[in-house]
């Protein structure tokens, strides 16, 4: 039986790899799509036998569900390339509530220059009560008409699933915020899959949406150990084994039935610690859990207790250590602690790696898992007092960058408009409506998003002056690059210069092209809505100076 199962399995694929070949001679001489060459997986701008190789190893990790046919791998090639066609390389997105749709903000949330945004599926209102025999109720159509709102606005959702009914709770009363009783995985799991297979349009059991749900990120904030703050989220700081244990059983359960969603492991604030590592900079703490005024209600040790667990279990390896993504948040309060040494690893970046290095210590195998943010962001301060509005506008096009630099497939703003009773963080000032509440940051990521959509990270430049950060981009249908640049000394945005500046050389090794004029555009500073451009010129090279305020520097026409 064993050795005809390997012969099947052989002739099976063979006859895929003759399938694909087929695909390949095909498409290598059709026009491009949008998104380029259709079967083009590595995006490479041809289809050849590395686009074999990545259909061929999920073909065969997937060859015993929807894909199991000898067209399966046709099918998977084709959903691989939707899937990739689906989501822009542009990772920018924001964060929007209930109210802000209700009031319009999916159009706003596009014009930001916004790809992405973040929604909730709340398990206690898509299954009010417990299944019975096994017999899922799930009530699907107050979401789907709420996605399908955000997706005819041009927005690809990322959907955060949280919430725990009643009936599921494991915390004490009953609480939505936390882990589920051990005894609920499997129902957790169903209601993931169930979510998967209904969004992933994939023609089985589709929902009414339209355009694929590929990231589902299982709640938000789980290194929150503070119950009493559960308006945070997660609340499985105390249970980094148990949000393992989960994780172990829906990663499979998920896959089974549509290979191509990713799960996201929680996006961890991963900072305002109440037990924090040596060195940690950062004076907002109180006292430690459970305290309920603490500031600081994370645990550090969160993390660590998961991705142990994960690792302890023998399928970890074949199941991808059961998640796609690390899900991550950044503010600026704590960038003393992550930055490295200028002008490298900045910000941003210098969190991506502080937690790529400390996964990689605890488990080698996680060292390059690839992250992804569903909260970025900086809040504005009373008027007179910092950070200001200017330092938020600022702040939203160096995040935005460093999220390329760092290739992350989406990077969302928390959040687009103020909520009440919170920190103003917000592209929109809190009132009713949108229409003349703008903040500048508003303007700066649509102009970042005209620059930059599109264009794939290519290099950072080191320039002699550490205090220059400059980051180039490449584009598939163009020569040369575009270059953005600004002021740093690696400081909080708070207590940053807003009018020290640098110089930077570019020219034909920077810009990749050269005909003598250079073209730079950037917001005016302590502006809503005003872009400034300037022409420069030289026989070889030009200075192009700036502060803070980020410049976008290319090759003039």
């Amino acid at each position: 039986m064993q050795a005809r199962t390997s012969l099947l399995f052989r002739n099976g694929l063979t006859l895929a790899i003759c399938a694909f070949f087929l695909t390949i001679m095909h498409t290598s001489a059709s026009p491009a799509s949008p998104c380029g060459l259709l079967h083009d997986l590595n995006s490479n701008g041809v289809v050849d036998v590395k686009d074999l190789k990545i259909a061929l190893i999920s073909w065969h990790s997937n060859s015993g569900g929807l894909y199991a046919t000898m067209p399966g791998i046709m099918q998977l090639a084709t959903d691989m390339n939707i899937a990739r066609c689906a989501a822009s390389t542009f990772p920018m997105g924001v964060v929007l509530f209930e109210q802000d749709r209700i009031q319009g903000g999916a159009a706003y949330a596009h014009n930001s220059g916004a790809r992405y945004v973040r929604w909730w599926l709340e398990w206690n209102w898509i299954e009010h009560n417990a299944p019975v025999n096994g017999i899922h109720s799930y009530y699907w159509n107050t979401l789907d008409a709420n996605l399908q709102e955000l997706m005819a606005n041009g927005l690809t959702v990322i959907l955060t699933i949280d919430n725990v009914p009643s009936w599921a709770s494991r915390v004490p009363p009953s609480s939505s915020c936390g882990p589920m009783d051990d005894q609920q995985l499997q129902n957790f799991a169903d209601l993931v899959a169930a979510a998967a297979a209904r969004y992933d349009l994939n023609g089985v059991n589709d929902g009414p949406t339209t355009v694929p749900i590929r990231y589902f990120e299982l709640f938000n904030e789980a290194d929150n150990a503070d119950q009493s703050q559960s308006s945070i989220g997660g609340c499985w700081g105390k249970y980094g084994s148990k949000y393992a244990d989960m994780l172990k059983v829906v990663y499979p359960r998920v896959k089974a039935v549509s290979p191509l969603s990713q799960i996201i492991f929680s996006s961890m604030a991963h900072d305002l610690f109440y037990n924090p590592p040596p060195g940690y900079v950062w004076g907002g703490c109180s006292s430690p859990i459970p305290n309920p005024t603490t500031a600081c209600p994370f645990n550090y040790d969160f993390l660590k207790d998961a991705i142990s667990r994960l690792a302890a279990d023998p399928a970890a390896a074949a199941n991808n250590y059961f998640f796609d993504y690390m899900g991550f948040h950044n503010y600026n309060f704590s960038r003393l602690f992550y930055n490295g040494p200028l002008p490298l690893d900045q910000s941003l970046l210098g969190k991506v790696k502080y937690m790529h290095n400390r996964m990689g210590a605890i488990v080698p195998a996680l060292a390059n898992k690839p992250f992804a943010s569903t909260e970025i962001g900086l809040r504005v301060a009373d008027a007179g007092a910092r950070p200001a509005e200017e330092d938020q506008a600022r702040h939203a096009i160096q995040e935005i960058v460093h999220s390329m630099a760092a290739r992350l497939p989406f990077s969302l703003w928390y959040n687009i408009k103020d909520r009440p009773g919170e920190l103003r963080y917000g592209l929109f000032r809190g009132g009713t409506g949108f229409a003349g509440l703008e903040r500048p940051s508003y303007f700066a990521l649509q102009l970042a998003a005209s620059k930059l959509d599109g264009w794939d990270y290519d290099t950072q430049i080191i320039a002699s002056d550490v205090n220059i950060q400059a980051f180039a981009f490449k584009h598939a249908g163009q020569t040369g690059r575009r270059i953005v640049a600004w002021w740093d000394d690696g400081k909080r945005m708070v207590d940053q210069s807003q009018t020290a500046s640098a110089t930077l050389r570019v020219g034909l090794a920077e810009l990749g092209a050269w005909n003598g004029k250079v073209l730079v555009t950037n917001r005016q500073a302590n502006a809503l809505n005003t872009i400034l451009t300037q022409q420069l010129t030289g026989s070889s090279a030009v200075d192009v100076s700036f502060t803070s305020n980020p410049v976008f520097i290319e090759v003039a026409p």
